[in-house]
């Protein structure tokens, strides 16, 4: 009887060292699936003919970003824009464009936007006159 006491006493001792080195990994697994790791997407334009920044603005150069096919927001690239938010529902994406020029010519519009959950995104960029162009991410 002894023996079997023992024995029991031993392996509900294995089976609590076993759960110990268990949790810790199912922790961190939780931790990477839940949203808590973010990520930026980050695109450059170059404008290759000579055209204004009001030329841009009129023609409404912007760039959509898509999750799963549901836009985030839009965001406006004649704009020089140091802060910014896209919102979508409860959640809110920090954005930045920066427009590099000769005089008042635009020569590259640059944008990032910050804190985007993993995931696959789409950017689609569009303008009056211009070819839509996507980008799956």
């Amino acid at each position: 009887m002894r023996a079997r006491v023992k024995a029991l006493s031993v392996l509900l001792t294995l089976c609590m060292l076993c759960s110990l080195l268990y949790t810790p990994v199912a922790s961190a697994a939780t931790e990477q699936t839940d949203g808590s790791v973010t990520g930026s997407i980050s695109a450059t334009i170059r404008i290759d003919y000579e055209q204004t920044l009001d030329e841009i603005k009129e023609r409404m150069v912007k760039a959509e970003i898509l999750k799963g096919g549901t836009s985030i927001g839009s965001i406006n690239l004649w704009e020089d824009f140091s802060s910014g938010y896209l919102k979508k529902d409860t959640k809110e994406y920090p954005f930045e464009v920066k427009v590099r020029s000769n005089d008042n010519n635009p020569e590259y519009l640059d944008f990032t936007v910050k804190n985007l959950p993993t995931g696959k995104y789409t950017v689609k960029f569009t303008g009056k006159g211009y070819v839509s162009y996507s980008e799956n991410i």
